[in-house]
């Protein structure tokens, strides 16, 4: 999650010492596996012998990120939309059952 990134990056940031923060990506991580198969398959075959790799993968790790968030997001909404539905169902039924 992006949002989570940034707060780790902010709290770390607020103890008031100067530097800089990076980012790693493993190539098991489960955004890449699930949703970047591909990616990580790269990073897999580019990897030195220590397993690390020297690319920036800044974009694309972000678009990944985008691509699932927004993805979830659309879930949330039909579940929220599926439960007011049931919840209208329910009303229904239960004054149905009163008469």
């Amino acid at each position: 999650s992006q949002r989570i990134d940034r707060q780790l990056i902010g709290r770390c940031s607020r103890q008031g010492d100067p530097g800089s923060a990076q980012v790693f990506v493993c190539a098991e991580d489960q955004l890449l596996t699930l949703h970047a198969p591909k990616l990580a398959l790269r990073l897999r075959r580019l990897a030195r012998s220590d397993g690390e790799c020297d690319l920036d993968l800044t974009t694309e790790v972000f678009r990944i990120q985008q691509r699932v968030e927004i993805a979830q997001s659309r879930q949330r909404s039909a579940l929220l939309k599926q439960d007011e539905w049931l919840d209208g169902v329910r009303k229904v039924l239960s004054g149905a059952e009163t008469e």
